[in-house]
């Protein structure tokens, strides 16, 4: 897979967004409580046996985030969150996430999307139910990849439809 960033984007303000991957293997996208776009068919999660990535996200440069408060629960909603601490020297590097879904196991780790990622710490993860766990694996974007330098100021997401995501019976 190749992805290549336009030199001109056009830049819209940061808006409320929630990703649902639902037990039928529908997914879909809303922003301010309208869908995005029309639903897609993903694996139905009874059928998931291996790691099924689900989305990614390259970041900006921690420097560019503005610090989580500290009176605000990262429990809240009943949502579960990580905080991504970063020291000094790790301020200003971009970095990359991957977002699993997969039943508990050992597996061949599955190649990062994002060439030259280097791999930083062992996954995150988090129990979704009984059988399945959310895991997020967690990468430094090299210096000398032009995604460290390019508009730093944005994040990028990504869910994505490939290989490892198509329906098990098609």
């Amino acid at each position: 897979m190749t992805i290549r960033v336009p030199d001109e984007i056009e830049i819209v303000d940061s808006q409320a967004f929630k990703a649902s991957f639902h037990a039928s293997g529908q997914f879909h996208v809303k922003r301010d409580r309208e869908l995005l776009d029309p639903p897609q068919r993903w694996r139905p999660k009874h059928e998931i046996k291996v790691p099924y990535r689900i989305a990614a996200l390259l970041s900006k440069p921690p420097v560019f985030y503005e610090p989580y408060p500290s009176d605000r629960s990262l429990l809240r909603g009943q949502t579960h969150a990580f905080l991504f601490r970063a020291n000094q020297e790790q301020e200003s590097a971009r970095y990359y996430f991957e977002f699993f879904v997969t039943p508990e196991g050992h597996f061949p780790t599955p190649p990062p999307l994002l060439e030259g990622a280097v791999e930083t710490t062992q996954p995150y993860t988090f129990s979704l139910n009984e059988q399945l766990i959310l895991v997020i694996r967690h990468f430094v974007v090299s210096k000398d990849s032009p995604l460290s330098s390019w508009h730093p100021e944005l994040g990028v997401w990504l869910h994505l439809v490939d290989e490892s995501n198509a329906l098990m019976d098609t």
